[in-house]
């Protein structure tokens, strides 16, 4: 079975692996994007050190989730801590698909700690509720308002300032608020933009003048947030991160992967885990992902298994809000993204040790 190629070449492996070490020591400007465990998190990283490389995430909503984290802070808390103290339950904007079942948890459990009221749950502007979620869930809505509008009306109605037009389901919020012992803002990236979440980090503040309140952010991306926490402890830095200078810098605008991808800035772009939709460029792209054939524009494509089916892994969970070891269901002969990324590095004309 075929599980490297050259163009639309079959290749041996270590025949790939030398062809992407040579476009990474010709590239004056690669960069290196990552979706996947947090072994491979942590060889990208590496080799993005060594060859001098900018490595993100490509997903646009946990780059707002970052900034929160970096630039605002804020109370935050667990998923199991709202399950078990939230009574009131306040979902804003549209949540991944993933966070479905725990949605689903939340609105048939009631909170042990802290009393025996039941959860009320209520949702502003949050598109997209499975259908058993919106049952129990009462809306509330500013009438042809974005997101970010809706929740600056809301936070002045809580507020008891004049807003000037009218908030279905706001009264009915202000009455379970009065009598709330905790209360849960759960949001992210996904649906909210970086001033979204500020935003409703400010209306949980305003909660906490009179009760206790924390923010629930939902990771856009799960492999997203468990690179980033890789990158975070590795470089110093959550991503993006750059070392194109030979140092470790952060900077979210200048090394935007999708950014530096599609105007062209970079000139050789490696990816490993699934293959992103809607993102090109004129970059040579190098692909190391669960793929079958070799991948249409690619000038190398190399298979590997997908961890946590193919092989065991550590991944990081929304649900539990750390990582999680997850075990291969079954082990293929195929290698993992990791081990590849190691071999390149191991190509690349450095003296000095990757970094584990």
């Amino acid at each position: 079975m075929t599980v490297a190629w050259i163009g639309n070449r079959d290749a041996q492996v270590p025949s790939a692996i030398e062809h992407v070490a040579a476009l990474l020591v010709q590239s004056r400007c690669p960069v290196i994007t990552v979706d996947a465990d947090a072994d491979t998190a942590r060889a990208a990283l590496a080799l993005a050190r060594r060859a001098g490389a900018v490595c993100d995430h490509l997903t646009d909503g946990l780059a707002h989730e970052v900034t929160l984290f970096t630039g605002t802070g804020g109370v935050f808390l667990s998923p199991g801590e709202a399950l078990r103290r939230a009574d009131l339950v306040l979902v804003a904007g549209a949540l991944p698909a993933a966070a479905g079942a725990f949605l689903e948890t939340l609105a048939q459990t009631s909170p042990d700690l802290g009393g025996e009221r039941p959860r009320r749950m209520f949702a502003l502007h949050a598109d997209g509720l499975p259908d058993g979620i919106a049952k129990v869930t009462q809306a509330i809505s500013v009438k042809d308002a974005s997101l970010p509008v809706a929740v600056a009306v809301f936070r002045a109605a809580v507020a008891g300032r004049g807003t000037g037009v009218e908030i279905a389901g706001a009264d009915a919020f202000a009455a379970a608020a009065a009598g709330a012992k905790f209360i849960a803002v759960i949001c992210s990236g996904h649906g909210c933009d970086t001033l979204t979440l500020e935003m409703l980090q400010g209306l949980e503040g305003d909660f906490n003048a009179n009760t206790r309140a924390s923010m629930l952010v939902w990771p856009a991306s799960e492999n997203g947030w468990g690179s980033t926490l890789v990158s975070t402890w590795n470089a110093g830095f959550p991503l993006p991160v750059s070392f194109l200078g030979g140092e470790a810098k952060h900077d979210p605008a200048r090394f935007n992967a999708r950014r530096l991808i599609e105007s062209g800035e970079v000139d050789v772009w490696l990816h490993a885990g699934p293959l992103p939709e809607g993102v090109t460029g004129p970059a040579e792209r190098i692909v190391i992902s669960n793929a079958a054939s070799a991948v249409g524009g690619a000038s190398v494509t190399i298979a590997v298994a997908e961890p946590g089916e193919g092989h065991d892994a550590v991944m990081f969970s929304a649900r539990a809000g750390t990582f999680l070891a997850r075990a291969a269901g079954s082990k293929d002969n195929l290698p993992s993204a990791a081990e590849i990324l190691r071999l390149i590095a191991g190509k690349l004309p450095e003296t000095e040790a990757v970094p584990c």
